[in-house]
């Protein structure tokens, strides 16, 4: 969710990704692995766009979404995607730790 609690509009765009890795069990991934292309923000069900502007008061659901990654998972793998953004010129970071599954099936190899 992005809230904008000005009250002129705000204007959100998406600079940089990094998709980031550790190898310990304990302590949050730090090792930048990739800087994915970022497809942009996606307000709802709207097609993403790298800069979208906030109405004053407003709030919304959104996500980033990014080119796919590749990442395999052993014991303790950590990942998350680390996202700069510009909020009306001004930068901002949010990290967002991510779930790595596996999606073939181990039986037939």
């Amino acid at each position: 969710t992005i809230e904008n609690h000005l009250d002129a509009p705000t204007r959100i765009e998406v600079s940089r990704v990094e998709f980031v890795t550790g190898h310990d069990c304990k302590d949050f991934p730090d090792e930048v692995r990739s800087t994915p292309a970022a497809k942009g923000i996606a307000l709802g069900d709207a097609a993403p766009q790298l800069a979208i502007e906030l109405a004053a008061g407003a709030e919304v659901d959104a996500e980033v979404q990014i080119v796919p990654v590749e990442a395999t998972y052993s014991h303790c793998d950590r990942y998350a995607l680390r996202v700069y953004f510009l909020v009306d010129g001004t930068p901002r970071i949010s990290v967002a730790e991510t779930q790595v599954e596996r999606e073939a099936d181990l039986r037939g190899m």
